[in-house]
């Protein structure tokens, strides 16, 4: 047993003894009248002096130290506190520390779950990623052969485009009696001036009044609506252009007796004039 508790079971009972006795010590001492109590004799008086003090000896061994009455105030504390933890802990009704636990353990369950969850969500993402990582290259991949392939495609098609063009425009432009007969250019010549002005539509050869890329381009045809053929389309791309004059053959009329003169040399009418000029000229100067 504490020693608190001793202390509170001997002064109840030293309460109980000290009562019990003072009744008793009355009883005896009282007598009839006229005759002495027992005990006022000096004998008695020295017995009751003596027990007086054995009381006052014991009372004061039995009195608590300052430090046993500070020990028994936190004590009487620690009870009040006791006391009002019981009256909240009767406020969550019949919790028990099993039943904290076992909710403290459950928590620590489902957090655990959520991590683990969380776990395999990165982990089937990480996986997503790479499968888009390869889905991506595959593609890419894909693209770039389709690419490779569109671009030789495009290649054949372009040379099969100038083999047409040589086949048909560069054709005609090598056999057209107006270019050989009329103009002072060679077919290759003429097909740098005049070769963006035809096309080949629709498996025929057709003219336009401007180049590839113009705006407003129209195409040449005849009264009936039909394209021109390709020396009617050549001769009136010439006479449209500007410097016709330095594109045409010069023709001579030859007179009786007279040879044709050759291709670019001066006419007798240009060489009279010259002439008739100089002959001037030196009438001038010697006078």
């Amino acid at each position: 047993m504490p020693w608190f508790m001793k202390y509170l079971n001997n002064s109840l009972m030293d309460a109980a003894t000290s009562e019990g006795s003072a009744g008793g010590t009355a009883g005896s001492q009282e007598a009839p009248e006229g005759k002495p109590a027992i005990g006022d004799s000096a004998e008695n008086g020295g017995a009751g002096e003596k027990s007086g003090e054995k009381a006052e000896d014991k009372s004061e061994a039995d009195k608590p130290t300052d430090r046993e009455a500070q020990l028994l105030k936190e004590v009487m504390a620690k009870k009040q506190l006791a006391k009002d933890l019981e009256a909240k802990l009767k406020a969550f009704g019949d919790v028990t520390p099993e039943k904290i636990q076992s909710l403290l353990t459950a928590e620590q369950e489902r957090q655990a779950q959520e991590v683990e969850r969380e776990k395999q969500d990165m982990e089937k993402r990480g996986e997503w990623d790479r499968l888009k990582e390869t889905i991506v290259g595959e593609h890419q991949k894909v693209l770039s052969e389709k690419d490779s392939q569109i671009s030789e495609l495009l290649e054949k098609q372009s040379a099969l485009s100038k083999q047409i063009e040589d086949m048909t425009i560069g054709s005609d432009f090598s056999n057209s009696q107006f270019i050989t007969n009329e103009l002072l250019l060679t077919p290759s010549k003429a097909r740098v001036v005049y070769g963006s002005h035809f096309e080949v539509k629709d498996g025929q050869v057709v003219a336009y009044d401007k180049p590839a890329g113009a705006k407003d381009r129209t195409m040449l045809v005849d009264g009936r609506g039909e394209a021109l053929n390709f020396d009617a389309a050549i001769k009136k791309l010439v006479d449209a252009d500007p410097e016709r004059d330095s594109l045409i053959r010069a023709k001579a009329k030859p007179g009786v007796g007279s040879n044709k003169p050759e291709a670019g040399a001066p006419s007798k009418s240009v060489a009279s004039g010259v002439s008739r000029i100089s002959a001037g000229l030196a009438s001038t100067l010697s006078k």
